[in-house]
């Protein structure tokens, strides 16, 4: 859970929320979709000498299907946001 004492008036916590209702909104709809296929995570990384390198991941690379941890991730994601909205609308009744 985030710490959200930092935002000590009525404005900041409801604008927080909002942020936070529009990206659970976009994680639910995403959700919905069925069969995910072609998944592959593209990242930015600095190698050892400081040097930035675009590495790919995929399917070949993992012992499991990122597909089913897309999924996963979603879901813990929508969860973990709810989380968020619901200590935030707490903070908002003590304010």
């Amino acid at each position: 859970m985030k710490e959200h004492l930092h935002l000590g008036n009525t404005n900041a916590v409801l604008l927080e929320i909002q942020k936070l209702v529009k990206k659970r909104e976009f994680l639910e709809t995403i959700s919905r979709y069925k069969n995910f296929r072609n998944v592959r995570i593209m990242l930015s990384a600095n190698d050892n000498i400081g040097v930035e390198r675009m590495i790919f991941i995929d399917n070949e690379n993992l012992p499991f299907l990122l597909s089913n941890e897309v999924e996963n991730l979603l879901l813990d994601a929508i969860d973990e946001i709810s989380r968020d909205i619901s200590s935030l609308n707490l903070h908002l009744k003590n304010l």
